[in-house]
């Protein structure tokens, strides 16, 4: 699923601890929640003590959303997807994307 990764991904690890970084932009930060769900119960924003703000995840707290609007996070999974292409997987889970 390319909607979101694991809270334990690199990216999202450095973006947590560098809120500079470029990683940062790669997932939908808020200083305030809004009232938007999660799929699976309660609120689709967690807090983050490390960078003192809430990040989206519209599934569980442990797989944060990542930023699609942002171009080179974009080019980063088409690098990712064409790794995977090249060595023969059949397809990727596209069924939550657009939410």
């Amino acid at each position: 699923v390319v909607n979101h990764t694991s809270d334990e991904h690199a990216w999202f690890v450095e973006a947590c601890e560098n809120p500079n970084s470029p990683e940062r932009d790669y997932y939908i930060w808020r200083d305030e929640p809004n009232d938007l769900d999660s799929i699976f119960s309660g609120s689709a924003w967690e807090y983050d003590e490390k960078s003192g703000q809430y990040y989206l995840h519209f599934f569980s707290k442990k797989q944060p959303d990542l930023n699609w609007e942002n171009e080179k996070l974009r080019q980063k999974i088409y690098e990712m997807m064409n790794f995977w292409i090249d060595k023969g997987i059949g397809g990727f889970r596209m069924d939550v994307i657009d939410m």
